[in-house]
């Protein structure tokens, strides 16, 4: 914060689903200390979003933070061809 400017007073965290689609906001809050996502069955894996966070204070809305590129990964495929060593 600089030095005069209101206080910032909440967040817009918005998303996409990458490749210059538009953003839409994904949730709005008061700190950014503690935030915590959970899954959305909307999202696929092997498909990359974008993520960004806009600031807002009594004058209005910042600019959007430079995007974070997330690759949304698929969890690894269950172990195989498992061998048992040594005495029960």
């Amino acid at each position: 914060m600089n030095v005069g400017e209101p206080p910032i007073i909440g967040y817009q965290i918005q998303w996409n689903s990458g490749s210059g689609s538009t953003f839409t906001t994904l949730t709005t809050w008061t700190t950014l200390s503690n935030l915590v996502f959970t899954k959305s069955t909307s999202i696929l894996t092997g498909v990359t979003y974008e993520f960004r966070i806009i600031a807002t204070n009594v004058v209005g809305d910042s600019s959007p933070s430079n995007a974070l590129a997330i690759l949304a990964a698929q969890p690894p495929a269950a172990p195989t061809q498992l061998v048992k060593y040594g005495a029960d």
